[in-house]
């Protein structure tokens, strides 16, 4: 086992912007949140750019405040959070496109210049709310959003029941856009989850639709919406919860993701050569998709967490640099 030392001179160039001040000597509440900030953004937390955030907020004329400050204006440091906004009014943007699906429906546009007219107001009208609505929006928050509209729009067509006219279903699915939403907004305001959270409460939607399925296939009956969409829904609430206890990154929750397609993968091709029926191959497929998924949780349990993490001096004696050394062992 070798040990990879990485120094990231981060907080180095921002002493060596400060003439005349030394790294502190002592802590307050103030440097306390610099540090645990710096230690979240080398662990590859992307919490650390929002805690910059709050104390250069917090501590407007504190050194360490007007340090964070100076270091969030570098687009080299941290994600920017244009890359955020952009993400929100793409989605969102999709969004108005399905409403305008729907509010034709809805409406029975009898004509083309009339379509033409929901969906130019539907699609320019969200495009326009979201541009200014995410000026100062974090990468979080935005996935928060784009997942929250997804969530409701699937579960407005399942509330739908199957015998309900087609303008009662549009109205459920625009009802279901608008509700998610909604809730996004309640829940980033008391919970604040990071990217990697949102992240992993999609990772459970996604996971426990497609093994509530291969129980279907396995007992031989066709999958109902109704229960698909509930069992999908207890897989959100549980990841939910998971992600308050368990932090991951959006990345290493797209290696989970990517676990679970390898595991369906070898669930079809033990289920090809069994040439078994319908029990066996829900069972294959099962088993595979739990395998794959307990397999990549355990494969990238390293993704995220060096070792050690601790602030460590830049050049010779005499000079004002600190940065941070991230020690990993591979």
């Amino acid at each position: 086992m070798r040990a990879l030392v990485l120094l990231i001179g981060l907080a180095g160039t921002a002493y060596a912007d400060a003439p005349g001040e030394t790294p502190p000597t002592s802590t307050d509440d103030a440097w306390e949140a610099y540090d645990s900030a710096f230690v979240q953004i080398a662990l590859g937390h992307d919490r650390g750019t929002r805690q910059l955030y709050d104390l250069a907020d917090q501590y407007p004329a504190h050194p360490a405040g007007i340090r964070a400050r100076t270091l969030l204006g570098r687009e080299t440091l941290l994600h920017d959070r244009r890359i955020a906004r952009a993400e929100l009014v793409l989605w969102q943007t999709l969004g108005g496109l399905v409403t305008a699906g729907e509010i034709c429906v809805a409406v029975d546009c009898a004509d083309q210049r009339t379509t033409a007219a929901v969906f130019t107001a539907s699609v320019a009208g969200t495009f326009a709310i979201a541009l200014a609505a995410s000026e100062d929006i974090e990468e979080g928050e935005a996935h928060l959003y784009n997942s929250a509209m997804a969530w409701g729009l699937w579960n407005g067509t399942a509330l739908t029941d199957r015998t309900a006219s087609a303008p009662v279903h549009s109205i459920m699915v625009i009802g279901g856009q608008v509700a998610g939403v909604a809730a996004a907004y309640g829940l980033w305001h008391s919970w604040r989850p990071s990217e990697g959270d949102v992240a992993l409460t999609n990772t459970g939607l996604l996971w426990s639709t497609v093994l509530y399925l291969w129980v279907g296939i396995g007992r031989n009956r066709s999958p109902d919406l109704h229960d698909v969409v509930i069992a999908g829904d207890v897989g959100l609430v549980v990841g939910g919860l998971t992600s308050t206890k368990w932090h991951i990154s959006r990345g290493r929750s797209l290696l989970l993701d990517t676990g679970g397609l390898l595991g369906i993968l070898g669930g079809g091709l033990a289920a090809a050569i069994g040439n078994g029926g319908d029990t066996t191959v829900g069972a294959c497929l099962f088993v595979g998709t739990a395998l794959g998924l307990a397999s990549a949780v355990y494969l990238s349990r390293d993704w995220d967490h060096p070792v050690h993490v601790a602030p460590t001096p830049i050049g010779g004696p005499t000079s004002q640099g600190a940065g941070v050394s991230a020690i990993f062992r591979f």
